[in-house]
């Protein structure tokens, strides 16, 4: 109903920071009644579960679109392996709100293409997600965008869906990480990527993202986003586009001088 939804938005809002304003009320309505339906929950008396961590944790993934492929959108990574072609034979790689671990594999198997050794933080706050990440399991449709060449060296089918090979999986390191409130690494990194997770945030909480990304760049390092989303006003971060949904760190941010 109108009323269950508005609470939700406003539960969201408050407790975690998280603006659903974006999604459309049919959708929101669906996964809504979908976790009632499943959890066995009145919709009345959802709210008032949610004060448990690790329900509202269930609740949050319910709500999320977990879409998640090895090589999605084909063509950015194109640009990504150019990118990494460049940054030398050990870049800091971070890939934030990771989910499955589509994409720190995805950048594992490029570097090892490239003959390159990084090192590859991959974080998301959910950690049933990351346990899922770590087990490097995936389904024929979530590889269906990698070259068959890739697939045959990198991905080993077994009972039907696709195990990402040991080699890769011991260059992503797994960890949990809050992008809001968190602090964020003292590292710097050569390529963050970041995607399909602002367009769940309201817009200050975008900005702080963005910030907060922007500030662990080392100079000349690259933030790459999703294909639904921007970083408004890239310039005040010290950004530059260079690519579509691809920002280059070339200056200080605006007010981080002393």
């Amino acid at each position: 109903t109108v009323t269950v939804l508005d609470d939700v938005r406003q539960f969201l809002k408050k407790k975690v920071g998280l603006d659903v304003d974006g999604v459309r009320d049919e959708q929101l309505e669906r996964r809504i009644a979908n976790y009632c339906r499943r959890h066995r929950v009145a919709e009345g008396d959802l709210i008032g579960t949610l004060s448990d961590e690790a329900t509202l944790d269930v609740f949050l993934d319910s709500l999320t679109i977990n879409v998640t492929s090895l090589f999605r959108n084909a063509e950015r990574w194109k640009k990504i392996e150019e990118i990494l072609s460049e940054l030398g034979p050990r870049p800091e790689l971070w890939s934030a709100a990771c989910s499955k671990g589509a994409e720190p594999y995805t950048m594992a198997i490029l570097a090892d293409r490239l003959k390159i050794k990084p090192s590859i933080w991959a974080t998301d706050i959910d950690t049933r997600i990351l346990a899922a990440a770590v087990e490097g399991v995936y389904t024929p449709q979530e590889v269906k965008e990698v070259p068959r060449d890739v697939l045959k060296q990198y991905l080993n089918e077994v009972d039907g869906n696709f195990h990402v090979d040991r080699k890769v999986a011991s260059m992503v390191k797994f960890d949990r990480q809050d992008l809001l409130s968190g602090p964020m690494p003292r590292k710097k990194f050569d390529l963050i990527a970041c995607r399909n997770v602002a367009i769940y945030f309201s817009q200050d909480a975008k900005r702080l993202l963005h910030s907060n990304l922007a500030g662990c760049l080392k100079p000349g390092g690259y933030l790459f986003i999703g294909s639904t989303e921007r970083v408004d006003n890239p310039g005040d971060l010290g950004l530059d586009t260079v690519s579509p949904f691809i920002y280059q760190m070339v200056s200080e941010p605006v007010g981080s001088k002393s």
